[in-house]
C-alpha cells in the first residue's frame, strides 16, 4: 500500500485508506475548518484495485475549469471553479490514471472523476518497480523489475516508446526536471554508461557519461536544462555535469583533485559519494546549493550559479573526533521529552572512514545538519564558515530523518526509530530542543514513521503543515510552542468518514472547540496568535534565533 501523497503545489493530499478506498483531502480547507475531504468512486469492476495500489502520483500540472450543470448557484451568480488534476495509481502489473475535478472549497459539490487510462502489463515484464508522470498528465514512465527496458507511454495517442538497457529498475535510474518538461534516463550498454534525454515525449539526445559505474542522475533544481551524474563510491568522488544535449561542463565537475586547497581526506578506497542534494537557494533564481556527503565523514557544500555556470563558495565540514561542550552546544536526550546540556568532551570515535548517511541544508544555505554512519544517534549542526559544529543532538534512538523548515532557517525537525509517533525540534543555540507526541497516533506503534513539511502558497503567503505517516496511518497539522512545550494540533477531524457508497461522499469538519486560532501564514506581516508561540509560522522566533 502506498503512503499519502501531496500534490505538487502542496494543496491536496491523496491517500489509499485501509478500507480500500481513495480519499482526497483539501489541506487549505482543512486548516480553515471547512469542507475538506472526499472519496473517489470507481466502477464496481475496479473497486478491488484500491487495495492493490503500491504507487500513487499526482500529475505535474493542474487546470482550473468552470463547474458545469449546477442546479443551485452557491456563489451569488458567479460560476464556480473546479481544479482539474490527474492521479496515477499502479499495482504490481496494472496502471490506472484518473482525471479528477475537485470543487472550489466554498462549493459543496463532490469530486468528479473519470478513467483516463487502464493498462494491464504482461507478467513477463515482472512487477512494476517505478512509475511517474513525465512531461504532462498524458505521458507516463514505467519500469519493471525483470524487463530491461524503460517504457514511456503516451496516454493520449496510445503509443509507447521503449528504451532498452535501462541501468536500474528503480527511480535511481531516471530524473525528471522541475518543470517536468525534461526526463533523463541512465542506460548501461556494453559496459558503458549512457544518458538518454527526452523532451515532450521524444528522445532528443543520447550521450556517453564519463563514469565507470554511474549511481544516479539529477536535474538542476532551478529549471535550467543541466544534468548531474555521479560515479560509484568505489571509484572515489567523481561528479560530472552536462547540458541536456550532452555538452560536458567540466568547470563544474567535482573530482578528488577539484579542491587542492581543501583538507579532503579521500585517500581511502571506496570513500566516494554517499549523499547528493542539489537545491535552490531561497530568494535567488540562479544560485543553487550543491551538497555532497562522502565516505570520509565529510560534507562538502558549494554555491553554484546556473546562469554563469560557476562555483562561488565551497565549504568542507569534517565529523570531528570529539565534541567540546565549551565550543559546541551539546544536547543529550535523557527521556522522551527532556534534553540535558553537556559541557564536557564527548567522544565521537570518528577517526575511521564511514559514509555520511543524511544531510539537510537550511533554506538560506547557512546551516547544514547531517548524520554519519556509526554515529546514527548523533545529529551535527554546522554554521557555514565556522570551524566547529554550533550544536549537536544526541538521541536515545537512531535518527531516521532530518530536515529544515522550508522557510525558517533556524528550525530543524527530526524523527528517530522510536516506534511512537513523535517529532523533535532544534530551534537555535539559544533554545532547548523540544519534542512532541502526535496525539491521534499515540496508540499506534510503527518503526516506519515518515515525516515531511507540506507547503502551499496562496496570495504570496506560505502555509506550512507538518505531516507524519506510516503505511497505514497519518496525521497533518501545525507545530506550535505553547508555554515552552511543543504541541502538534491536527487539522483533520476526529471523526472518521462513514463507509462509502457508490457515489462520492463528503465530510464536513467542525470548528475547534478550544477557541484558539492557530496561526499558519508565513508572510511579511505574519505574527503568532495570542496564547501560542508558533515558531514555524511567525517572524518573532525567526528574529530571536537569528544568531543560532
Amino acid at each position: 500500500m502506498s503512503q499519502p501523497t501531496a500534490s505538487p503545489e502542496g494543496g491536496y493530499l491523496a491517500n489509499i485508506r485501509t478500507d480500500g478506498t481513495c480519499q482526497v483531502i483539501d489541506l487549505l480547507a482543512a486548516a480553515q475548518r471547512k469542507l475538506f475531504s472526499s472519496v473517489l468512486s470507481l466502477p464496481p469492476n475496479l473497486k478491488h484495485f484500491w487495495s492493490l495500489v503500491q504507487f500513487l502520483r499526482w500529475s505535474p500540472e493542474r487546470v482550473l475549469v468552470e463547474a458545469e450543470n449546477q442546479e443551485n448557484d452557491l456563489n451569488d451568480g458567479c460560476q464556480a471553479l473546479k481544479l482539474k488534476s490527474w492521479l496515477l495509481f499502479a499495482s504490481t502489473h496494472r496502471l490506472l490514471v484518473l482525471e479528477v475535478q475537485i470543487p472550489d472549497i466554498t462549493v459543496g459539490y463532490p469530486v468528479e472523476n473519470k478513467v483516463l487510462a487502464d493498462i494491464e502489463f504482461p507478467s513477463s515484464n515482472g512487477k512494476i518497480s517505478a512509475v511517474d508522470f513525465v512531461f504532462d498528465h498524458n505521458s507516463v514512465l514505467v519500469m519493471f523489475d525483470i524487463a530491461s527496458h524503460a517504457t514511456i507511454l503516451s496516454l493520449k495517442k496510445a503509443q509507447r516508446n521503449d528504451l532498452p538497457n535501462r541501468k536500474f529498475a528503480t527511480a535511481q535510474s531516471y530524473a525528471i526536471s522541475k518543470d517536468a518538461r525534461w526526463a533523463a534516463i541512465l542506460v548501461r550498454d556494453k559496459h558503458v554508461d549512457l544518458v538518454a534525454v527526452f523532451q515532450s515525449g521524444q528522445m532528443i539526445k543520447s550521450f556517453e557519461a564519463e563514469t565507470i559505474d554511474a549511481q544516479g542522475i539529477i536535474w538542476c533544481p532551478d529549471g535550467k536544462p543541466i544534468i548531474c551524474v555521479w560515479d560509484s563510491a568505489a571509484y572515489g568522488m567523481k561528479i560530472h555535469f552536462y547540458t541536456a544535449i550532452g555538452h560536458a561542463l567540466k568547470q563544474l565537475d567535482i573530482l578528488p583533485d577539484s579542491f587542492p586547497d581543501r583538507s579532503l581526506s579521500l585517500a581511502f578506497a571506496g570513500t566516494g559519494v554517499s549523499v547528493i542534494i542539489w537545491s535552490s537557494q531561497a530568494g535567488s533564481r540562479t544560485n543553487t546549493l550543491f551538497t555532497i556527503g562522502n565516505g570520509s565523514r565529510q560534507v562538502i557544500s558549494r554555491l553554484q550559479n546556473s546562469r554563469s555556470l560557476t562555483a562561488e563558495r565551497t565549504s568542507v565540514l569534517q565529523v570531528p573526533v570529539s565534541l567540546d561542550g565549551s565550543k559546541t552546544q551539546i544536547w543529550q536526550q535523557i527521556d522522551r521529552h527532556m534534553y540535558q546540556q553537556e559541557t564536557g568532551i564527548w567522544d565521537l570515535q570518528a577517526s575511521e572512514p564511514a559514509d555520511i548517511t543524511m544531510v539537510s541544508i537550511s533554506t538560506d544555505g547557512q546551516r547544514i545538519a547531517f548524520v554519519a554512519e556509526g554515529l546514527a544517534k548523533v545529529v551535527l549542526i554546522w554554521q557555514i564558515g565556522q570551524a566547529e559544529p554550533i550544536s549537536a543532538m544526541i538521541m536515545q534512538k537512531d535518527v531516521r530523518q532530518i530536515f529544515w523548515h522550508p522557510s525558517f532557517s533556524t528550525v530543524l525537525t527530526l524523527v528517530t526509530t522510536d516506534r511512537t509517533a513523535s517529532v523533535h525540534v532544534w530551534s537555535g543555540v539559544e533554545s532547548t530542543p523540544l519534542s512532541a507526541i502526535i496525539p491521534k497516533l499515540s496508540n499506534v506503534s510503527s518503526n516506519r514513521w515518515e515525516t515531511r513539511w507540506l507547503t502551499h502558497t496562496q496570495e504570496d503567503r506560505d502555509i506550512h503543515m507538518f505531516m507524519i505517516s506510516s503505511m497505514k496511518y497519518f496525521d497533518i497539522g501545525f507545530l506550535n510552542i505553547v508555554e515552552d512545550h511543543l504541541v502538534f494540533e491536527s487539522v483533520l477531524s476526529d471523526n472518521k468518514l462513514l463507509p462509502l457508497q457508490d457515489e462520492s461522499s463528503l465530510h464536513l469538519d467542525t470548528p475547534s472547540k478550544t477557541g484558539r486560532s492557530i496561526g499558519y501564514l508565513s508572510s511579511s506581516n505574519a505574527h503568532s496568535k495570542p496564547g501560542s508561540n508558533n515558531i514555524w509560522l511567525s517572524e518573532t522566533h525567526a528574529t530571536r534565533s537569528a544568531g543560532g
